[in-house]
């Protein structure tokens, strides 16, 4: 069977997937490895056995969530993590006595709870709210995927006893990462823990930014490079300072590195690298030879055991995949200058990991393999040797450990410095967005192909292999542009307004108005609803630039974020109403780009035609409010209408009603968030849609939409969607039937 345990770990896969896909997939695996299962009694066994063991035992997510209410919870629970401490609040996660977990934040960072302890437990069960925008970042998806039903804030938590072994190691973590803080500034402390603890919690988001944008992050997160450089230090210190023969090294390491793998977070980077280390040493102890890809199985498998949890987690996916796509691709990483075997193993890396990048961040970086080739090297020679050196110096003199120190942080700031500072160039940028299943399958099959090609040296299907593999992301990234649906998509951003038009066939991308929440006590955050709805929900779809932007009118919720967007999806044309005073949005470079428009003005975009019915163009307005000032527009697109109303008054409406022919509208969009500032009952019935739709925030302090205002609407024959109650709201028109898609049905 040497060799050949990767058919386990298919098997045991096959077990995290729903019963009836599943077991099809089983049937499938079984036709595919026959031919060499059928001369493997023992492995057709076992991977049957692993199947079915996997099915019982693999979590099935979709059946976690309690209600979507709150819930009174009392009874024993079991402390299941170390402690969490974080500006606001500490925490734990806790195991209920029906196995599934909670996350506990409490305010009081002084109650420490023991890894392992078993505790009474009072209070409410909240469950996590779920996105409710399409791209956005799902926190409770999120915690499902960790088995974690709900949040709990402040419980009452008493009586704990029975501390497992863990929290002792936990203890050491703790004893440990105060020595550090003791000796050394804040600023090495925030490298330290995250180099040689894996908590990046002190680490500048400016820093973390950066290296997330240019896929280096990894290099911040304990790993197998940190495991590696470990067992190597303590393999120095046991032969050349202790004189210990390799045979007792061998059994002391094996014995030391469970121990620094709970001190290092047993983050599953660790476990891998760890676990791995653990099986060849004990092979080696007895004089056996494993292959490299029977250890990876075996050791995903025991992880997977202990915790089924984790193959959801992305540092596991990316872990597990690069490590077996370097250790598949061994032939051809040998007998070169050490720079091409850089190159290529960067290069194989981002390659291995793409569509998962693409799936969950919707984007990669092109020159990423550059910034590896660059800070790898300075991270295995110099960040992370010099990081273990500080550990060992606080028992050195004060004064040689400050010159380690200085040494160390001068050239850490500089170098992270270097990387803020090349920023996030555009053409570095590649957005695919969300792919399929099938482009994911396709471009793995044609990685093989090539991997496989490169290997025996047929350079030239090796290249046609790779250009095929990348060619499914561009399939996937301009197949928008053979779809006819024209799409309407009036975002989620609370008590704000953003709204996405997409053209048919891609000719074309509107957004009117990009806001920001208020939120008391007011903290003037220009970038929430951008940084988590607005541009993800874009990247998502592959939405690279943006052809308009349309701002109704220059309140924070209608256009906080503009700027952002502007410099991000650089609008070729940006449109507002002509009676703009001060404002804070936008700078001067894009108010020079801006076009006012008002009553009268009739624009044709991309095939789209635009018609506003107001403001006048009229001195008056120069004295009216903002709301008031709110352009009022017609989008036209064949045959299909919208009406956008900002966050007009009644008076404009009606005004707007008197002077248009508004029974050809087919959409409405409810001004001023429902308020009963607007929505005047003439206005309404002149308008001849039967959808309206309706941006508010869940629970808002202005009660919008009011009842007076949503019964209104109701009574007039329409039919409402509102954010508040669905989420985002996407109409499609496709040969002239339009469907509407809430997000929360």
């Amino acid at each position: 069977m040497r060799g050949k345990l990767y058919i386990l770990v298919f098997f045991y896969l096959i077990g995290y997937l729903p019963t009836m896909i599943g077991l099809i997939m089983f049937v499938l695996c079984i036709y595919l490895f026959f031919s060499y299962l059928k001369h493997q009694q023992l492995l057709l066994a076992l991977s049957i056995f692993l199947y079915i063991i996997s099915t019982l035992h693999s979590p099935k997510i979709d059946d976690l969530f309690m209600t979507q209410s709150e819930q009174h919870y009392e009874g024993e629970v079991r402390v299941v993590s170390d402690i969490n401490v974080t500006d606001y609040y500490t925490q734990y996660t806790l195991e209920l006595e029906d196995g599934y977990k909670v996350q506990v934040r409490l305010n009081d960072s002084s109650h420490l709870l023991k890894y392992g302890s078993i505790c009474n437990f009072q209070g409410q069960i909240t469950p996590p709210r779920p996105a409710t925008n399409p791209g956005q970042f799902d926190y409770s998806d999120f915690l499902k995927k960790q088995g974690v039903i709900g949040l709990s804030y402040d419980p009452k938590i008493s009586d704990c006893h029975s501390a497992s072994i863990w929290s002792h190691l936990f203890s050491v973590r703790h004893f440990l990462v105060e020595q550090l803080e003791s000796q050394y500034t804040d600023q090495t402390n925030a490298w330290l823990k995250a180099l040689i603890f894996g908590d990046r919690s002190n680490i500048s988001g400016e820093v973390l930014d950066a290296f997330q944008f240019w896929n280096i992050s990894h290099l911040l997160a304990i790993s197998g490079l940190h495991v590696g450089f470990f067992i190597a230090f303590l393999y120095v210190i046991l032969h050349y300072v202790f004189k210990l023969p390799n045979e007792y090294i061998k059994w002391l390491i094996i014995a030391i590195l469970p121990f620094y793998i709970v001190i290092a977070g047993a983050n599953p980077p660790v476990l891998r690298a760890g676990f791995m280390s653990l099986i060849i040493l004990l092979a080696s102890m007895f004089h056996k030879k494993l292959d490299t890809t029977d250890v990876i199985s075996i050791v995903l498998i025991l992880i997977l055991w202990f915790d089924p949890y984790l193959v959801y987690q992305l540092a596991f996916q990316f872990s597990f995949i690069v490590t077996l796509s370097l250790v598949l691709s061994k032939n051809f990483l040998k007998q070169d200058h050490w720079l091409l075997i850089s190159l290529k193993v960067s290069l194989i890396s981002q390659l291995a990991i793409l569509p998962i990048q693409f799936n969950h961040f919707y984007f990669t970086n092109v020159l990423s393999f550059l910034a590896n080739l660059i800070f790898v090297p300075y991270y295995t020679f110099f960040a992370i040797p010099v990081s273990l050196l500080l550990v060992v110096a606080v028992v050195l003199p004060r004064n040689v450990a400050n010159l380690i120190e200085t040494l160390y942080l001068n050239v850490q700031e500089a170098v992270h410095a270097m990387v803020v500072r090349f920023g996030e160039p555009q053409l570095a940028v590649w957005v695919v967005g969300e792919v399929s299943v099938i482009t994911v399958i396709a471009f793995y099959l044609l990685l093989l192909l090539m991997m496989r090609a490169w290997g025996l040296n047929q350079l030239k299907k090796a290249a046609l292999f790779g250009s095929l593999a990348i060619s499914v992301f561009f399939i996937e990234q301009y197949a928008p542009f053979i779809d006819s649906t024209y799409r309407i998509t009036m975002l989620d951003v609370g008590q704000a307004e953003a709204i996405v038009v997409e053209l048919p066939n891609r000719r074309g991308v509107f957004i009117v108005d990009v806001g920001e929440e208020v939120i008391y006590p007011f903290d003037g955050d220009h970038d929430r609803n951008y940084t988590s709805i607005i541009k993800p929900y874009l990247w998502s779809n592959g939405i690279r630039q943006i052809d308009a932007l349309f701002i109704s009118h220059f309140d924070f919720d209608h256009v906080a974020s503009a700027q952002l967007l502007i410099d991000e999806f650089n609008p070729t044309y940006i449109f507002s109403h002509p009676f703009i005073e001060e404002q804070d949005y936008l700078d001067d470079e894009s108010m020079e780009q801006l076009i006012p428009i008002y009553e009268g003005v009739n624009l044709e975009l991309a095939g789209a035609k635009l018609f506003v019915l107001a403001p006048e163009k009229s001195n008056k307005f120069l004295s009216k409010s903002e709301n008031e000032r709110s352009n009022v527009l017609i989008l036209q697109n064949d045959g299909h209408q919208t009406l956008f109303t900002g966050d007009t008054y009644e008076s404009v409406e009606l005004d707007v009603a008197r002077k248009y022919n508004l029974s050809e509208v087919d959409l409405l969009k409810v001004a001023h968030h429902g308020s009963d500032t607007s929505s005047n009952e003439k206005f309404l019935n002149a308008v001849g849609a039967e959808v309206a739709i309706i941006s508010a925030g869940r629970n808002n302090r202005y009660n919008h939409p009011t009842p007076l205002v949503y019964e209104r609407l109701l009574s007039e024959g329409y039919e409402v969607y509102r954010t508040d109650k669905h989420g985002a709201i996407m109409i499609e028109i496709d040969d002239g039937q339009g469907t509407i898609k809430p997000f929360m049905p």
